[in-house]
C-alpha cells in the first residue's frame, strides 16, 4: 500500500482512480486508506474518523464479523 510507505501522493491518487472506476461510490474499506494518509500527513483527528468508519458494522453484518483486509 503506497500510504504505509509514505508514498501519499500515489496512494491518494490510486484512492481517487479506484472510486472514480466504481463510478463515485465509496466503500467503508477506503477509509483504512484515508486514515493512514491523513496520519501520514499529521492530521491526526481525521484519521482517527476515518479508522472508527472501518469498525463500524454494516446493516447486514453481524456485529464484529467485518472483513475488510
Amino acid at each position: 500500500m503506497y500510504a504505509d510507505v509514505g508514498q501519499l501522493s500515489n496512494a491518494q491518487s490510486r484512492l481517487h482512480r479506484t472510486i472514480s472506476d466504481r463510478n463515485e461510490i465509496t466503500k467503508r474499506y477506503d477509509n483504512p486508506v484515508r486514515g493512514c494518509i491523513a496520519q501520514k500527513c499529521g492530521l491526526n483527528e481525521a484519521a482517527a474518523k476515518y479508522y472508527q468508519r472501518v469498525n463500524v458494522a454494516s446493516p447486514n453484518e453481524p456485529n464484529g464479523a467485518s472483513t475488510i483486509f
